[in-house]
């Protein structure tokens, strides 16, 4: 079993005049805040090891720099309960990955400021559960707490992310294996997955644009960061087997799937979703013509027309 600590590893200098000793060589101490940080955390993992040799250390820092990622998992910090802040933080969680640290994530539902409502709260979990760091928590103004359960009507719903959060572990552990053994990102940008599709590379000019992301080399998360959205668009890149559009809108009873592709010819598609969902397929474009349950997964078989 890993051996855990968590800290905030934050500090003030309340005055310009502290000197740092700096091994004999004097300076404003100010300037030694990153440094203070980076050697805390790697205090703190020393210190780990020694106290129990045969447990791996695991350390959590809210704050560091450049390099903290060798020693701890971090997060975004006490963020405020938005809708905004959803889409954002998926910005600010790709732009620390693509510096190097991957090991991190966000407050589930937002730490600061008003509850969330339901659908904000499902929509952050099902984004939040793709990332290393997965934790509800908060501080909400009116003295409540963000729980999985705090809303009856989503409840089987948080509970359903939760448990393919749980599935997709070995995924994320092999992730994180090869970002700390060769630095590969656990998370990236579609730019970075694809970088000769000029659609992805439109992302790269205007981050603002596009909210999907890769999930190591091989799974797509595409989230979804507007209130009452009920229909969500995926561009697939080029060297995912040609260009393919995938839509599906949905309303309580229906969901309707669209698959629109460029320069391939296949017919048969299968599209999965959670076996919670048991409503109705209906495909604008082609036929369900079967159907399967396995591993927590709806396998939707689609034949496309002509």
């Amino acid at each position: 079993m890993p051996l855990q600590g968590t800290h905030n590893n934050e500090f003030e200098i309340w005055s310009a005049n502290a000197i740092a000793h700096g091994f004999g060589k004097p300076f404003a101490a100010r300037e030694a805040k990153v440094l203070q940080t980076q050697l805390m955390m790697r205090a703190s993992r020393d210190a780990q090891r020694e106290h129990a040799p045969d447990a791996r250390p695991f350390l959590v820092s809210r704050s560091g720099g450049v390099g903290m990622h060798r020693y701890v998992q971090t997060w975004s910090g006490d963020n405020y309960t938005s809708w905004e802040t959803l889409r954002f933080n998926l910005k600010m969680g790709l732009g620390l990955v693509m510096s190097g640290v991957s090991n991190s994530g966000h407050d589930i539902g937002g730490f600061a400021g008003p509850a969330p409502g339901a659908e904000l709260l499902a929509r952050w979990v099902t984004f939040g559960i793709f990332l290393p760091r997965f934790s509800i928590h908060s501080w909400n103004d009116d003295g409540t707490a963000n729980e999985p359960w705090m809303y009856p009507q989503i409840t089987s719903v948080i509970a359903e992310l939760i448990k393919l959060r749980y599935r997709l572990i070995p995924y994320l552990y092999e992730l994180l294996w090869q970002s700390h053994s060769a630095y590969e990102p656990v998370t990236r940008p579609m730019f970075a997955k694809f970088p000769h599709d000029p659609a992805c590379l439109a992302c790269l000019a205007c981050l603002a644009d596009g909210d999907d992301m890769m999930l190591g080399a091989s799974l797509l998360v595409a989230a979804v960061v507007e209130e009452g959205q009920s229909e969500r668009s995926v561009y697939l890149p080029k060297d995912a087997q040609g260009r393919w559009r995938v839509s599906i809108e949905s309303d309580a009873a229906t969901l309707r799937i669209a698959i629109e592709q460029q320069e391939t010819m296949q017919r048969d598609v299968r599209v999965s979703v959670p076996a919670s969902d048991t409503r109705a397929v209906t495909c604008t474009n082609g036929q369900l013509t079967g159907e399967s349950s396995a591993d927590g997964w709806r396998h939707l078989t689609l034949h496309l027309a002509q």
